[in-house]
């Protein structure tokens, strides 16, 4: 056997060893963090694990406990976001409720081309009649890279009647939105569950 062809099928093995070895690594890995959260794996609950010139958004839940009871009293109705790229210069999203609804929370996303934001701003609901609900103060959280103030979250806690309802955002400069959006802006609203 020719030394170069002896010497390419070693090159060949030793690779696929090497890839092996990483992937029983990784696997591992995963395990491990599988074990050490209670069997779940966070990032195995997003909606995708596609890498994208601009991270796509997720929700960090913070504390278990409140996490787990929050969801116990509260469900989505109303989650228009997708895992490609962002952009700025979201418009004004609109939800429906047919029964009177108590929204609970309303998540806006402002990933701000990795900047995020050095404060939040305010959110309000505007009736198909014209009528204003709040405007509601939010709280910031990280978003992926943990860009400051990406999330901005509003505990209104307001009871509206069946109808059309559209989001409004104080700076929506720097709402988060794409094509697959419409350009609409990244939001999440969310109910009293049973209600």
């Amino acid at each position: 056997m020719p030394a170069h062809s002896r010497r390419s099928r070693i090159v060949v093995a030793a690779a696929i060893m090497c890839i092996s070895m990483l992937l029983m690594g990784c696997w591992v890995y995963e395990e491990f963090v599988s074990f050490a959260n209670d069997g779940e794996v966070p990032w195995r609950t997003q909606k995708s694990t596609q890498q994208t010139d601009t991270p796509a958004p997720y929700y960090d839940s913070g504390d278990d406990a409140a996490a787990a009871e929050g969801a116990a009293s509260e469900a989505p109705i109303f989650d228009n976001q997708n895992i490609l790229a962002v952009q700025n210069g979201g418009t004004s999203p609109t939800f429906k409720v047919s029964s009177p609804t108590t929204v609970t929370k309303i998540q806006n996303y402002h990933w701000n081309d990795a900047a995020g934001n050095g404060s939040t701003g305010q959110i309000s609901l505007k009736a198909g009649d014209g009528k204003v609900y709040g405007p509601w103060e939010t709280v910031g959280t990280p978003g992926q890279g943990d860009v400051p103030n990406a999330y901005w979250t509003a505990s209104p806690n307001v009871t509206l009647p069946a109808g059309s309802y559209t989001i409004i955002d104080s700076d929506p400069g720097t709402w988060s939105q794409n094509a697959d959006s419409g350009g609409v802006g990244f939001a999440q609203v969310y109910a009293e569950s049973g209600k």
